[in-house]
């Protein structure tokens, strides 16, 4: 499993959190936060797979650009959780959309088959709900960030029913009720 913090190992095992603040997104955040006191939403991304690094040092384009050059590379749902969060700091919604929409969609059937297999491993599954966790929270962020709260709303719940990562999908479910009052 995936752990949240950095190993001093050969490869980067974990995850980081990119909070991204949407002011200059979506007009409801900033204007519904006069004194300032709504946090960003988070985002989490995979910085041990395809061009997280380039993420996380905010080469958003370079990301984009690698990421989107082959069907294959941008077909693992891993990568496809990369681009999207690519997209939206790139502030391309709707490619961002189509990014998370590919991310939970294959991660949803991954977890569908693997729910079906008995005697499977655990710690499958146990990775395949983290991974979807964090696709849903992101995918939420996004229609946030459009002004979409009920779907936001319902992706965060599920996102928190999945028990991976709680923290950030009940912080961004705080953040979008700070909105919405």
């Amino acid at each position: 499993m995936k752990t949240l913090h950095r190993k001093p190992t050969k490869k980067l095992l974990g995850l980081v959190v990119l909070a991204s603040s949407f002011s200059a997104l979506a007009g409801t955040v900033q204007a519904a936060d006069a004194d300032a006191d709504i946090k960003p939403f988070a985002m989490t991304f995979h910085v041990d797979r395809a061009y997280g690094h380039s993420i996380l040092k905010g080469k958003f384009s370079r990301a984009i650009n690698r990421l989107s050059a082959s069907s294959k590379t941008s077909s693992k749902p891993e990568n496809a959780t990369n681009l999207c969060v690519a997209y939206v700091k790139s502030k391309d919604l709707d490619k961002a959309l189509t990014a998370c929409d590919a991310a939970v969609a294959a991660l949803t059937s991954r977890k569908m088959a693997i729910d079906k297999r008995t005697g499977r491993d655990d710690s499958l599954r146990v990775s395949v709900q983290a991974d979807l966790s964090i696709a849903l929270s992101n995918q939420g962020v996004l229609f946030a960030a459009k002004g979409e709260h009920d779907r936001a709303r319902k992706n965060f719940l599920a996102a928190i029913e999945l028990d991976f990562d709680r923290s950030k999908a009940q912080e961004n479910l705080l953040r979008l009720n700070s909105v919405e009052s």
